[in-house]
């Protein structure tokens, strides 16, 4: 990968205009119940929330590595998971459409990570359901050749328009996903003819003169989560679905007035003193003629070593012992003392 790239963990946005031609060449049918679409490298969700806003569709998905990317994508996609694709988890055949632009790159087993998206993520799409692959031309090997002929068909392949394609030399798949997966040696030599095509002979991404692809309905019973949760996820959730949302529970944890109570007996300074070391007092501010002090308490478990006489012989024994220290800080000239 180019260094620009790894800066950008291979990051390369979809151009809008492409984005825009993309979606001429498809149709939403009229009953959409179901239709749903996934970006596995959604970025900030630009090229997938334009694709929703001209086909009429509010089922997206996204997934996206880089964290600051994923939160721009959560106000332009329904749902987006801040993570690898890998962490994603789904139901099979549960999208209506793949929008795959996945980065140009080795794997450590140096597979090329265009390769690995396509295989692993292809199980997540409706038979039927529509890929959009883009894919630099010389990246389309005899590998992804073979895969793309046996699990899809009505295969179409335009590369970027004028400047885009010049830039990366990237070319863009139209399939439809097969049921089943079988052998088909034509499709394959089309394909692998394409890495050997010059930019003249390759058709250029065009607007159609009516759309060419329909959405299928993904599977039901959907569901879409990461198996991992980051904590700033977790910590966003809590605030908006969590616990927190329960009166009952925040006047618990976090009451808007201690209740005045007052002793039967006049407190000793003991009792005094483990209310404040107990935290009950902490940073409680007590005034007398014009002086502030406020007030810390803490308990600390300490060891301490007696000596002791058993059959004629000193024995030293260790016990522990909880020390009370209370802290007094004097706000008008900014004193510390112990309060014994």
């Amino acid at each position: 990968m180019r260094t620009e790239g790894k800066k950008k963990a291979g990051f390369y946005p979809t151009p809008v205009e492409v984005a825009d031609l993309i979606a001429d060449f498809i149709r939403r049918p009229l009953m959409s119940d179901g239709i749903r679409l996934l970006d596995p490298c959604c970025g900030e969700g630009e090229a997938l929330g334009l694709l929703a806003s001209r086909l009429g569709v509010k089922e997206t998905f996204g997934v996206e590595l880089d964290q600051n990317r994923a939160k721009q994508a959560a106000h332009v996609l329904k749902q987006v998971i801040s993570g690898s694709f890998e962490s994603m988890k789904s139901v099979w055949k549960g999208f209506s459409f793949l929008f795959l632009n996945p980065p140009y790159d080795y794997d450590e087993e140096t597979k090329r990570l265009e390769y690995q998206f396509l295989v692993k993520l292809t199980p997540y799409l409706q038979t039927g359901g529509l890929l959009v692959y883009l894919i630099v031309q010389k990246h389309l090997n005899k590998e992804t050749a073979r895969y793309l002929a046996s699990h899809f068909e009505d295969i179409e392949v335009r590369r970027f328009p004028g400047p885009h394609f010049e830039r990366f030399k990237q070319v863009l798949i139209f399939a439809k996903k097969r049921e089943g997966a079988f052998r088909s040696p034509e499709s394959e030599r089309t394909l692998e003819q394409i890495l050997r095509l010059s930019p003249d002979e390759l058709p250029e991404l065009r607007k159609p003169d009516y759309p060419v692809y329909e959405l299928v309905s993904g599977a039901q019973n959907f569901a879409f989560y990461s198996e991992s949760v980051h904590p700033e996820t977790a910590l966003s959730e809590v605030r908006s679905n969590g616990l927190y949302q329960e009166g009952r529970v925040t006047d618990i944890l976090f009451p808007l007035s201690r209740p005045k109570i007052k002793p039967l007996t006049p407190l000793r300074k003991g009792h005094l003193a483990m209310l404040i070391s107990a935290g009950y007092l902490n940073n409680a501010l007590l005034e007398h003629k014009g002086r502030r002090l406020l007030i810390k308490g803490r308990c600390v478990k300490e060891q301490v070593k007696f000596e002791e006489v058993r059959n004629d012989s000193e024995v030293v024994i260790e016990r522990d012992v909880i020390k009370t220290t209370i802290k007094g800080l004097f706000l008008d000239t900014g004193k510390l003392i112990n309060i014994e």
